[in-house]
């Protein structure tokens, strides 16, 4: 969907906009009050065609569709940290992965929300993503050193957030926990079934991606 948005819809709206402005161009001196009118309708097109931009990224994000996960989940750290002044500790695998498109969506997502309410709630100054990858299986942890979730917030699914993380990882028939960490903060952890793959990068066909098991830590 998010595609047929793009090249239908996006072609539809950048050619009518081209034809508007056209003929705004050629009445805009004879005609001032059609020309006005035009250039209302330029100004709409220009929020739909943005309009249309934001929901194919709330669909696919644009980082996730063009790097892939591992990428996009460094990228995503880097600015949370940068903007709310983290440390960041991450623990991704050298190598992109291959996943299923709505499970690598789903964890983006997790960890997008996750790092969000950080920002908002966690008062924290250090923040960890790790994502491990089996043949079986792909584990999503991310934690700060936070003043931690409450076990009221706990209790309020809808609470920061936690249904609409729920939702997504069940839907992939995966596992959501979230928890107050040992050390304080809070500790999410998801883990989803997957067969993943490590992204070739010499055009060799796709392997079975074994355990990730030395973190590269970034901070």
């Amino acid at each position: 969907l998010a595609r047929e948005l793009h090249d239908e819809l996006g072609a539809i709206l950048t050619a009518s906009k081209m034809d508007v402005a056209w003929a705004n161009r050629k009445l805009k001196d004879n005609e001032p009050a059609i020309s006005e009118k035009l250039t209302r309708a330029l100004a709409n097109l220009d929020q739909g065609i943005a309009l249309k931009r934001r929901i194919i990224e709330d669909m696919r994000p644009t980082v996730l569709a063009n790097f892939g996960l591992v990428t996009a989940l460094r990228t995503l750290g880097d600015e949370a940290a940068q903007r709310n002044g983290w440390m960041l500790d991450q623990r991704l695998p050298d190598d992109d992965i291959k996943l299923d498109e709505h499970t690598e969506i789903a964890l983006f997502r997790v960890a997008q929300e996750s790092l969000t309410n950080a920002a908002k709630y966690a008062n924290a100054s250090r923040v960890s993503i790790g994502l491990t990858v089996h043949a079986d299986r792909v584990a999503l942890h991310i934690a700060d050193n936070g003043i931690g979730i409450t076990p009221a917030d706990l209790k309020r699914t809808h609470t920061h957030g936690l249904l609409g993380m729920r939702q997504r990882v069940a839907a992939r028939g995966g596992h959501f926990d979230i928890r107050r960490g040992v050390a304080g903060g809070t500790d999410i952890r998801v883990t989803m079934p997957t067969v993943s793959t490590i992204a070739p990068s010499d055009g060799a066909p796709p392997t079975s991606a074994p355990p990730v098991t030395t973190p590269g830590v970034r901070t």
